[in-house]
């Protein structure tokens, strides 16, 4: 493996399994512009069919220091460049976003669902119900590990914990987690996505709703409420289709097709609340971009100024504390934990410069 200076626009990247961070890549553009980048990201060749190189390069690992160094303005970057295949590559970059401590736990599950399927791809003897795979297993258990154990020595979890967070993502549909991908009540909350994962796909999609709509604080308590509705219903002397022919036999064609507007209509209010909740989770999230931008250009500011602040820059000062004070009141659930800390280390820094200026002042 060899270090050289490669022009970024020579990086092709991939579709990637972790989307960006816009606090993450912000970090790092402060620490790259004060230390420079300290640790090269990882590349391979892009080669032809015929394995010739073209002069173009895959990214394998390193998007967020990547995309640090394009909004420095940088136009090369350092870079471990590497020839391997590309479930290696996807393996590697899968596994370096696994020993990050900011992925949630729907996030990591969803890694680890995917290190599993490649894991087993590149080694078919590993997988479970394999033709002879207890056979050759025991003929080459000194070669390779199980993905299970692989993956624990790579990242330090527990085997059972890997297991349980690839069955999170393996019984949980594609549209359901990317519903409750932003709802961090759930998406962060192992014990939330295990209930999740025990429902039928069409229970998911109710018990979400009905904590999107407010009805439920938890995929929990939506499961104890139908539990305790159940207990709740008297002994049925008819079977549930049964009871449901005589219904609307008694209540006559009127009543069935007045029972089935209204479910068309309490469905179509349904959908109408989550849209509302999604618009709100959208421009919430605007709103933390634009104080996080706000927080960053007030910082570039007091950081090049050599004189006395300006009137009109403590005036923003003043506004953008009482913005951020009012969205903490006003929705609280609506700011991840990472939001939070990110918030607090710099109010935290910042507290910490003027009461240092304070005592050189007093001396």
């Amino acid at each position: 493996m060899s270090v050289d200076t490669i022009p970024i626009e020579f990086i092709i990247i991939n579709k990637r399994l972790r989307q960006i961070r816009s606090e993450a890549v912000a970090i790092l553009v402060q620490s790259i512009r004060e230390l420079g980048l300290l640790n090269p990201i990882l590349i391979t060749p892009e080669l032809t069919d015929d394995g010739q190189e073209i002069g173009l390069y895959r990214l394998v690992a390193g998007y967020h220091r990547l995309e640090a160094c394009r909004q420095l303005g940088m136009t090369e970057i350092a870079a471990n460049i590497v020839t391997i295949q590309t479930v290696d590559q996807r393996l590697a970059e899968i596994d370096e976003n696994l020993c990050r401590s900011e992925l949630n736990h729907l996030e990591r599950a969803e890694h680890l669902a995917e290190r599993k399927s490649l894991y087993e791809m590149k080694y078919p003897k590993t997988r479970q119900g394999a033709a002879g795979a207890s056979k050759r297993w025991e003929e080459n258990a000194n070669e390779i590990n199980s993905f299970a154990s692989d993956a624990a020595q790579k990242t330090g979890a527990t085997e059972r914990n890997i297991q349980k967070a690839v069955r999170r993502a393996n019984n949980i549909s594609q549209e359901i987690r990317d519903a409750i991908r932003d709802v961090a009540s759930i998406a962060d909350n192992s014990l939330e996505l295990d209930a999740l994962a025990n429902l039928e796909e069409q229970e998911q999609k109710a018990a979400v709703r009905a904590v999107l709509d407010g009805k439920a604080r938890s995929i929990r308590e939506v499961i104890r409420q139908q539990e305790e509705a159940s207990r709740a219903v008297p002994e049925q002397t008819h079977p549930p289709q049964q009871q449901e022919e005589c219904a609307n036999q008694n209540a006559g064609p009127s009543a069935a097709s007045e029972d089935s507007q209204d479910w068309k209509r309490k469905a179509k209010d349904a959908s109408s609340l989550v849209l509302a909740q999604k618009e709100r989770i959208r421009t919430l999230n605007q709103e933390r971009s634009t104080l996080k931008d706000r927080i960053k250009a007030l910082e570039f500011s007091l950081a090049q100024a050599t004189v006395a602040p300006r009137q009109d820059l403590l005036t923003d000062l003043e506004k953008l504390l009482g913005d951020v004070e009012r969205n903490l009141q006003d929705a609280p659930d609506s700011f991840p934990s990472d939001i939070l800390e990110l918030f607090e280390n710099r109010f935290m820094d910042l507290l910490l410069l003027i009461k240092s200026i304070k005592r050189k002042r007093d001396q």
